[in-house]
This record gives structure tokens, sequence and C-alpha cells, in this order.
């Protein structure tokens, strides 16, 4: 059973055909599409950028996205046009998930609504401390299906002035 299977439970079934699809990996899966991206432009958007490894400003850019079940998480390894990042994706009980981005550790809570899987940031630690909640991202991430297909939707602010760390936008399909 995959981290997301085990996370939502019964709602999962409720997610529609494509979006299960993605997180219904077992073992690995590889995904591929095209995207848009929007990086933001001041300099603390774009340290927080290259701190996580997120991608460039870019139009109608490759996506690969390669997801590989271990014992009690998912790596996610997503690649824009050969820029890549890397994240491990395990369960935190009912409807929650713990992400790790380097020393960074998130907290989402997943919620499904109007056929939309959504990933809101609710905590995180910093090598093991907390974070406080006004200096958190904002995640404004969501996952749907359009015309059968797999889509995806993640806009990332900064906390305290709105600014946009990043917004990638696109589509997937099994490869």
């Amino acid at each position: 059973m995959s981290v997301f299977q085990d996370t939502l439970g019964d709602i999962f079934n409720r997610l529609p055909r494509s979006v299960r699809e993605l997180h219904r990996v077992d073992g690995q899966g590889n995904f591929e599409g095209r995207a848009t991206v929007t990086a933001g432009s001041s300099l603390l958007a774009q340290a927080v950028s290259r701190i996580f490894g997120f991608p460039k400003t870019g139009g109608d850019v490759p996506v690969h996205i390669h997801i590989e079940c271990c014992d009690d998480c998912e790596v996610w390894v997503r690649d824009f046009d050969g820029h890549s990042f890397r994240s491990e994706i395990r369960s935190a009980g009912r409807g929650r998930i713990f992400e790790r981005l380097g020393l960074f550790e998130f907290e989402i809570d997943l919620s499904v609504r109007d056929h939309r899987l959504y990933w809101p940031v609710s905590s995180a630690t910093f090598i093991g401390l907390h974070i406080p909640k006004f200096v958190l991202p904002i995640s404004e991430t969501c996952e749907f299906e359009r015309e059968g297909q797999f889509c995806f939707d993640v806009k990332l602010r900064l906390p305290i002035t709105q600014e946009e760390i990043v917004h990638y936008q696109g589509w997937l399909k099994k490869c």
C-alpha cells in the first residue's frame, strides 16, 4: 500500500483515476509531462528557491517525476528540464504526511475537496527544531484531473510578504 493510500484511507478511492494512479506506486514509478514555471523575483524568494532546489522560470518545460517506494516512505525526484530536487514523503497518520526536503521537514494536512487533493503546510522543522508558524511558507498546492489527465498546480509563497517563491503547474502521464 502506498503512503497516500495509507494516509488517506477510504478517501483515496474518491480521488480521480489519474490522481490515484500517480499515488498508487508499488516499487517505483515514472511519470513525464510538461509544466510552466514562474520563480519569485525578490532576493529572498530566489534564496529560498535555491535552498530547496526549486525549478527556474520557464514555459512548456519537460518534467519527469521518479517515485521510489522504500520501507516507510516514498522518495520523489522531480526533474524540470534537467533541474531536479528530491524529497521523502511518509505518512504522519490519518490525512497527514511529512515531506522532507534536505534539512527541512514539513507536515502537510492533505484534504480532498471538489475532486482535488490539496497539500497545505501546517508545520515544519529545521534539523528537528520547530519553525514558528509566522515564517512557514504558504502552500497553495493541489492535484486534479482534467480530461482524464493528471494535473498539478504548486504555488508557494513567502509568509510575511505573500510574494511567490515558485509556481509550477502542468500535467503528467505514466511512462
